[in-house]
């Protein structure tokens, strides 16, 4: 049993007013409510200043909205607000700021000496949350896991947002594994889509907006409209980007980046009976023509292209609030979430952008030349995730009881076509490489090479046809004792899990997560807490029965293994929250995470 320690000494944050500078043009129709008239104004834009968190609520609590001071875990919120005061690329770019957030790689890779990945997943960013990243931890779309994370997509692909779409996003530090589940037990990044606006008569606003960065010739255009009255809301809009590869001084080229991202999202709320409501929700992203220039053998395929990378989600939620003396709120939804990628990888042997071959570092006695395609792979990747939420939350106090459940339901086929070809080679005898030299002796034997002239048809292999059916039951409870707040909680999960190609296997697996964390409030405005908790993950479908080929100078093969075993987590965290205006806040943390089975 393999055994992963972090321990991290302190986390130290302040946030201060910040100005941006961008180029922008915001059109604002002002609120019309019952009138036919609308005020239209233009103006330049202003930075922004941050929000006073002494406004500001968050949903740690599977929607149940708290001061962050009440919540006994390291938590950050950038609202739609800080969003807009600069051009950012993706989600990728706004989290990129926050303290013990960074981008990790998809998959475990191998060391430094070893130069390679095992990861078939090397070109996808995923995030690491205080040193724990790939699938551990979560993504979250208006409640609904990412698709992707179903199949090792590096902890979900952040790019697949509008930005114009968010209205928050909140980054748990931390286990979260009683309420979210499977893969959150190093932090959970939610991100929630705009909410239409409830008004007492009818009115309407309407937003444009175009941002432009001249760094990397990147244009961004999209608009939103925002209508309704006492009865219902509607919230409608898009945007299109366009952006080019980076612009970089004389004499250097520029690693890729260019890409057209085409997003859309609504939302519809129907009220009735006071604050009953039934919403509908519809978002898609699509990126499109994304490339990633030439790098060397060590980091991954010399060169590839992402054709389409698409992220979509339609649901409904029923909500009723007041329902009894005891029971606040009780609501339900029925959710659907899928992914589409295509990916088209270039062989080493040949760069087909720069049309140079580049063999960085390979023994000029082995290192053959080839002429046009050798070898290339596309792949068709489709991931569907479909959930059902019920969930009621029960005043008794000094307790408030969240109790709910997770169904879902995650299917992922993936595809690959693979193309070879030859022409002609040099400095080569035949046969198999046996004696390469590091960082290539962790390759397999070459086996022997094709004909010259020779060309394979594009064969399509289905690489994964798997599917998993989960659920889990949670229940937390937040006992107020004043100047304490114990929150208390458990969750049992359990997986059946299938592949229908390959490994043809069939299994379950069970598990537990619980979490018990105090919160001690010494003034309005600073609170000390500990948290204490254990969570389990399960191996997703990508790990357990994906099996891929890399196109190296050898070729690698990803091979699935179904009997993994599910990871255990154990964290402890002690720290301390405060604020001394609407601009300047600070948190101070110290904890250790430890992973059995990692």
């Amino acid at each position: 049993m393999k055994k992963f320690t972090l321990i991290r000494v302190f986390t130290f944050k302040i946030l201060l007013a910040s100005t941006a500078l961008f180029a922008e043009q915001k059109a604002d129709i002002q609120e019309n409510k019952g009138s036919q008239e609308a005020n239209t104004e233009f103006f330049a834009p202003k930075a922004d200043k941050p929000k006073s968190d002494m406004s500001v609520v968050v949903t740690a609590s599977r929607g149940m909205e708290q001061d962050p001071l009440d919540v006994p875990q390291s938590i950050s919120i950038i609202t739609s607000e800080e969003i807009e005061s600069t051009v950012y690329t993706d989600v990728n770019h706004i989290l990129r700021k926050l303290p013990n957030v960074g981008l990790a790689q998809a998959s475990q890779p191998f060391s430094a000496s070893q130069g390679g990945s095992r990861s078939s997943n090397y070109w996808n960013e995923g995030f690491s949350i205080r040193g724990l990243g790939n699938q551990r931890v979560l993504v979250l779309t208006d409640g609904v896991r990412q698709s992707g994370q179903g199949i090792g997509y590096g902890g979900g692909n952040l790019s697949l947002y509008d930005v114009y779409s968010i209205q928050d996003i909140e980054v748990l530090k931390g286990p979260g594994s009683v309420l979210y589940g499977t893969d959150a037990f190093g932090g959970v990044v939610s991100v929630t889509t705009r909410n239409p606006k409830r008004r007492d008569a009818p009115g309407y606003n309407v937003m444009t907006r175009y941002a432009i960065d001249g760094s990397r010739n990147f244009n961004r255009v999209g608009g939103m409209v925002d209508v309704g009255n006492e009865n219902w809301g509607l919230v409608l809009g898009g945007s299109y980007t366009d952006a080019g590869d980076p612009n970089l001084p004389k004499g250097y080229f520029p690693n890729g980046g260019s890409f057209k991202r085409a997003g859309g999202w609504m939302k519809l709320d129907y009220f009735f009976k006071g604050n009953n409501r039934i919403r509908f929700i519809a978002n898609e992203t699509k990126n499109t023509h994304v490339s990633i220039a030439g790098e060397t053998i060590a980091g991954r395929p010399l060169d590839f292209t992402i054709p389409l990378y698409e992220r979509a989600e339609l649901g409904v939620e029923l909500l009723a609030e007041d329902v009894s003396e005891h029971i606040e709120e009780l609501k339900a939804g029925f959710f659907w979430q899928g992914i589409r990628r295509k990916m088209d990888n270039g062989t080493p042997f040949h760069n087909f952008r720069t049309g140079k071959i580049t063999m960085v570092g390979m023994p000029p006695a082995v290192a053959p030349v080839v002429g046009l395609d050798t070898s290339r792979v596309k792949t068709n990747d489709k991931v569907n995730t479909f959930e059902f939420q019920p969930q009621a939350r029960l005043d008794y106090d000094p307790h408030t009881l969240t109790v709910g459940a997770d169904f879902g339901y995650d299917n992922a086929k993936l595809k690959d076509t693979r193309t070879e070809k030859v022409n002609s080679y040099a400095g080569v005898s035949g046969g198999s490489f046996v004696t390469l030299t590091p960082p290539f002796a962790v390759m397999p034997p070459v086996p022997p090479l094709p004909a010259v002239g020779s060309t394979t048809a594009g064969a399509t292999t289905t690489i994964a046809d798997a599917e998993q059916y989960r659920m889990g039951v949670y229940a937390q409870d937040n006992w107020e004792m004043d100047p304490f707040e114990i929150v208390l909680g458990g969750r049992v999960d359990l997986f059946d899990v299938k592949d229908e190609v390959g490994s043809k296997t069939h299994k379950n697996d069970a598990g537990f997560s619980g979490s018990v964390g105090l919160v001690y409030h010494y003034t309005q405005d600073t609170s000390y807490y500990c948290n204490l908790a254990t969570g389990w993950r399960a191996p997703d479908l990508g790990e357990r029965f994906q099996s891929r080929v890399l196109p190296f100078f050898a070729d690698f093969t990803v091979v699935g293994n179904p009997n993994l075993d599910p990871e255990r987590s154990y964290a402890f965290e002690v720290g301390t929250k405060s604020r001394y205006n609407k601009y300047v806040q600070y948190s101070f943390a110290t904890f250790i995470n430890q992973i059995d089975d990692f």
